[in-house]
């Protein structure tokens, strides 16, 4: 859906999300911004040790993040 010309887009603009301003203001299908209370604010977790832990770490808690909200959606729907 994201191609396809007839299809309203909506931007979220969660810190972790990498955005090509420039090209953005470019798509005449951007219809709405979604901008998060929680920006700026450091991430739940912490993580320690070496790379590869760290890594691990914060891949572990990008999954359980997305699936709480999932459930959260889910639930109410």
């Amino acid at each position: 859906p994201w191609k396809s010309a007839d299809r309203a887009l909506v931007i979220d603009a969660y810190e972790y999300n990498s955005i090509d301003w420039g090209q953005l203001v470019t798509d005449k299908r951007i219809v709405g911004f979604i901008n998060k209370a929680s920006d700026g604010l450091p991430p739940p977790y912490f993580c320690f040790g070496g790379e590869t832990d760290v890594k691990l770490c914060k891949a572990l808690w990008k999954r359980y993040a997305v699936t709480r909200e999932l459930f959260q959606t889910r639930k109410v729907v």
